[in-house]
């Protein structure tokens, strides 16, 4: 797992279509109410300076373990 942090994020839309509503599909199921996940978005998104557009899943979470949602989330696109 790589860590990525940085200073300035731009959200450019959300990343939808057949195969995203099933990845999401998958994910909302796999995640466990302790896990304290309060909302899940898949957006396109550019950082760091760069006009490059990425693809990221972003998620509003209550204090707790992310290595747990880490890999329950790496576990679904396995």
């Amino acid at each position: 797992m790589d860590e990525l942090r940085v200073k300035e994020i731009h959200f450019r839309g959300e990343q939808d279509g057949p195969i995203e509503r099933e990845l999401k599909r998958r994910i909302i199921n796999s995640f466990q109410p302790a896990m304290g996940i309060q909302a899940a978005y898949l957006v396109r998104a550019s950082y760091g300076g760069s006009a490059e557009q990425k693809i990221a899943l972003c998620l509003k979470a209550k204090p707790g373990d992310p290595y747990e949602i880490v890999t329950v989330i790496g576990n679904v696109f396995r």
